[in-house]
């Protein structure tokens, strides 16, 4: 999953130079460990992103602000379309950083369903068969 991640913001933008990159992904795999503290942004996520990096919870964010800001101006903007799509304000151009979390770590936890239930049908054929 790390791999995967990496690859999506990569292909989003995402400068790997970039502390807002590293946050950013932490924060990822957290909420997908976690759902609930996508609500929770500024109390749970970025204090926990924090902790872990030893930095303050507002450079978290502003980090993050950063990276998405970046990537924006340089990714592959029909991607960035594909997965955020309706989910942006257009006169902004860009996710916020709770939007921008929101999106991809759902994004992650449907694939995981998806492939859970792939396999439980997988496992059901296989019994089925023998």
């Amino acid at each position: 999953m790390l791999h995967e991640l990496s690859k999506i913001l990569k292909r989003m933008g995402f400068s790997t130079t970039l502390n807002g990159y590293d946050y950013s992904r932490y924060a990822i795999l957290l909420a997908i460990g976690n759902p609930a503290l996508i609500r929770h942004m500024t109390t749970l996520l970025y204090p926990a992103v924090a902790e872990h990096f030893q930095v303050s919870a507002s450079s978290v964010e502003r980090c993050i602000r950063n990276a998405i800001e970046s990537a924006w101006l340089r990714g592959d903007s029909d991607f960035n379309y594909d997965l955020f799509q309706y989910s942006i304000d257009i006169q902004r151009g860009k996710p916020t950083n709770s939007e921008f979390i929101s999106v991809i770590t759902e994004y992650f936890l449907i694939k995981q369903e998806t492939e859970s239930k792939l396999n439980q049908e997988h496992q059901l054929e296989n019994y089925k068969n023998g």
